[in-house]
């Protein structure tokens, strides 16, 4: 019988720091981000399927969980990717989204 054995890598962060929810949204989007510290800026970038930029929004982050709302009202109907940045954490990624 052979031995099984487990292995846990840590290569970074390796986790989904943001969630986005309703997905897909009709309108607008909440997110959740989960910040260590107060006062670091959470830059996000609602981006098209093609690279081109829709909307850019910096926000301060408060320690704990951080409830944001982002209208898309004004964006056309389509599968977008929302960038994320917190440049003082180290901290970047994208997730996928549609607007219906």
């Amino acid at each position: 019988m052979s031995e099984v054995r487990s292995l846990k890598l840590d290569c970074g962060q390796s986790e989904q720091q943001i969630s986005v929810f309703p997905n897909p949204s009709k309108g607008s989007i909440n997110l959740v981000y989960l910040s260590e510290e107060a006062g670091q800026i959470l830059e996000l970038d609602v981006v098209d399927m093609t690279g081109r930029k829709i909307m850019s929004k910096g926000i301060e982050l408060q320690a704990g969980n951080n409830v944001l709302n982002l209208d898309l009202s004004s964006v056309a109907i389509g599968q977008y990717f929302l960038r994320y940045a917190v440049q003082e954490a180290g901290v970047k990624g994208a997730v996928k989204f549609l607007k219906d």
